[in-house]
């Protein structure tokens, strides 16, 4: 069973705070949540909800469907409350009548508690109280939240109490209480901006420089907050252009370094790219994709930039593109990215997006103890046994020998130029071929490393869905209820999205009765992608164009009508 509350209304009105407190205190109930955000490109004002699912039983798409809307505006009671399941109810003012209206008046019942500023928390007290929320876990993540300011706690906690007894008195309350959670393992309310970064630290981050642009900018705030605890240098530049060379730099000089941004910025940033292509540094760089072009839907979503990033830059060198499948997964895809980048010494571009970076869900405490912890530089004891250090020596694999600066006596150089074996800047034609074959070996080294698939299900003679990036949440979801009743529909979920090695995916495909793409983008990126890997055709398409995620209920629809008739 699971419950799905839309808390609505004007930017500034404590919508967010409101949906990770009770995300929060769901998660430490022992029940499941996921909680996404659909918001407007503006400070104050607009139309904004937080969607907050809560079930007793494991859950991770969009829906939706809305059982409890909690309508901070007038607005919200008039765009969104079409949208409620047949138990659905609205939780708002008196004032703002609506036939699905509940007797449980936000601001009478804040002015109750003495403040028309807590309406946000008692909405929050009224849901868990609907929901059969222990009080004892809300109260005390209210006194964590507001407990520095004696004068804002009181009236909070006069909010939790006067939201708990009005949905308590009300005849209506048992329609949404969920059963009572049973011993879980300890979760936690995890953001995937958060697991980004802390992706980021578990792989041994020392330098980060971004400017901020949404929605990679709590990323940028994440270790900025961690700094003095993780020993990481961020910094704010200027701009990408400065940012990106800011991590070639710190790179060079052989530290763990990465940004983050958007379309927009990346677009700055590829001049750079190229350079760490030359110069053969590692780099971490994530991408957090939003609809364009240019500045498109700033705070929407979308999976549009994979050609982007796997064409972009100038000249031909080998990158490596990651994407992770869920947020749980972002901590260990980052952790990764850190490793191969370093290994290859090449740069790897992590593709997240707007849903995943701002979605938050209730997580088993991840272990880091498996990930990758080997540095691939060259030892200062190596070093000391060289008789001469060729950082660009050509090699079977085009992976050469890397150290950081003033680890050993020799000189350690690179150029933006084609250069020679040791670094410095060449016109032979001779040298230049020879450079040039070392990346390209690199780039096949590089491909043979690749991640296999995640498949789910029979592929041979079936239908086979194959998504990447935050798509498979709701595709897994969406497809578990068509194979319930018989469909027999197999899954592949990409997260090493180039090189894409040919032959275990066309093995996969080739033998698929059929093959959908689902995919938020208005052009299909990974169509072309399996075309050009595979040389086969894919049969349908699913793609995602308004910016918005894609949700369960209209998934099973189109699935059944393009891929099952």
């Amino acid at each position: 069973m699971d419950i799905n509350i839309r808390i609505a209304g004007a930017a500034g009105q404590g919508i967010q705070t409101a949906a990770d407190l009770l995300g929060l205190a769901v998660t430490r109930n022992g029940w499941q949540a996921v909680a996404y955000s659909d918001a407007e490109s503006r400070i104050r004002g607009g139309l904004n909800f937080m969607h907050l699912r809560v079930s007793d039983q494991p859950c991770v798409g969009v829906t939706n469907r809305v059982d409890i809307l909690v309508a901070l505006s007038k607005d919200a009671v008039e765009h969104l409350a079409g949208g409620l399941s047949e138990r659905g109810v609205v939780l708002c003012n008196e004032e703002w009548d609506h036939e699905r209206r509940a007797p449980l008046a936000l601001a009478q019942l804040a002015a109750e508690a003495g403040s028309k500023r807590v309406e946000s928390t008692v909405a929050v007290a009224l849901v868990a109280g609907l929901i059969g929320l222990d009080p004892a876990v809300l109260e005390p993540l209210v006194r964590e939240r507001f407990g520095k300011n004696e004068a804002i706690l009181e009236p909070n906690l006069k909010a939790v109490a006067a939201g708990y007894a009005a949905a308590q008195a009300w005849s209506g309350v048992e329609a949404f209480a969920l059963p009572k959670s049973h011993d879980q393992p300890e979760r936690l309310w995890l953001a995937g901006h958060e697991a980004l970064a802390l992706g980021a630290v578990a792989g041994g981050v020392t330098f980060f420089s971004g400017y901020p642009m949404s929605p990679a900018t709590a990323i940028l705030s994440n270790l900025a907050d961690w700094q003095k605890q993780a020993g990481i240098v961020v910094v704010q530049s200027e701009d990408e252009i400065s940012a990106i060379n800011m991590v070639a730099g710190a790179a060079y000089a052989g530290a763990r370094a990465m940004t983050a941004t958007s379309g927009g910025g990346f677009a700055l940033m590829v001049e750079g790219l190229s350079l760490l292509g030359m110069i053969e540094t590692p780099a971490v760089i994530v991408l957090g994709q939003r609809p364009g072009p240019a500045t498109g839907l700033p705070t929407r979503t979308a999976q549009s930039d994979l050609n982007f990033v796997r064409f972009a830059g100038h000249g031909t060198f080998p990158r490596i593109l990651l994407a992770p499948r869920d947020i749980l997964d972002c901590i260990d895809v980052m952790a990764q990215a850190f490793d191969l980048a370093e290994r290859f010494q090449v740069p790897v571009i992590v593709l997240s997006d707007q849903l995943q970076i701002d979605t938050s869900v209730a997580v088993p405490a991840p272990s880091v103890a498996e990930l990758p912890q080997t540095r691939h530089l060259v030892t200062p004891d190596a070093l000391q046994g060289m008789d001469v250090y060729r950082r660009f020596e050509p090699t079977e694999s085009g992976i050469s020998p890397m150290a950081a600066p003033g680890d050993s006596p020799h000189t350690v150089v690179v150029d933006s130029d084609e250069h020679d074996e040791e670094g410095h800047m060449i016109e032979s034609a001779e040298i230049a071929e020879r450079m040039a074959c070392k990346r390209l070996r690199k780039a096949a080294t590089v491909a043979q490393a690749a991640w296999a698939p995640d498949v789910t299900g029979e592929v041979k003679g079936r239908p086979l869905v194959i998504t990447w990036g935050s798509a498979q949440g709701s595709v897994v979801e969406a497809l578990a209820a068509l194979n319930a009743d018989g469909a027999g529909i197999a899954h592949m979920n990409l997260r090493w999205l180039w090189p894409l090695p040919a032959e275990p995916i066309s093995s996969i495909v080739q033998s698929a009765a059929s093959i959908t793409v689902v995919e938020n983008s208005p052009e299909g990126g990974l169509v072309s992608v399996l075309r050009e890997v595979t040389l086969r055709d894919v049969d349908h398409e699913i793609r995602g164009v308004d910016g918005r995620p894609f949700a369960v209920e209209d998934l099973i629809q189109r699935l059944t009508q393009e891929v099952l008739t």
